[in-house]
């Protein structure tokens, strides 16, 4: 997967550094998104440090989603979900079904080889999909918008 997301974002001069794996085994967490004490346990790094949830009972979630990222906020310390910073929520939730090789569980169960996180982890960055509200933008709105965003991230 990272080899997925560091070519994918290799173009924008983005890159990644894996820094740890974990493996945590937890049923009430596992098809629970943004469940609490799971991001107060496992959420490692600073605003800019991107964290990745693979959690296998996410095809039950209702609607069958298989993924889902926060977007960058200015205040990451403030409140957030159920009174707790949007820090601690901070994070891409992903169905491993969707990984490279994996069974599918993307639309119409293929292999989706990857583009799940990827397309999560473009949220991540602040990125809205095409299809959500204006999609036109002048360059200077562009460069504007990826400072703002590429700062929530980097903390400046």
């Amino acid at each position: 997967m990272l080899s997925v997301l560091t070519s994918t974002f290799a173009p924008h001069n983005i890159t990644f550094n894996l820094l740890a794996t974990t493996f945590t085994t937890n049923d009430s967490w596992a098809a629970v998104i943004q469940h609490r004490d799971m991001s107060l346990a496992l959420r490692r790094g600073d605003y800019a440090t991107l964290n990745i949830y693979f959690q296998t009972g996410m095809s039950g979630v209702p609607g069958g989603i298989t993924g889902l990222c926060n977007f960058p906020v200015a205040d990451p310390l403030g409140t957030g979900i159920n009174g707790t910073s949007y820090y601690v929520f901070d994070g891409c939730h992903v169905n491993p079904d969707t990984l490279p090789g994996g069974p599918g569980g993307g639309y119409m169960g293929l292999d989706d080889a990857g583009k799940t996180a990827t397309h999560e982890v473009g949220h991540w960055f602040g990125l809205l999909h095409t299809f959500d509200g204006k999609t036109e933008f002048t360059p200077d709105q562009e460069d504007r918008m990826y400072e703002i965003f590429y700062s929530l991230r980097r903390g400046k």
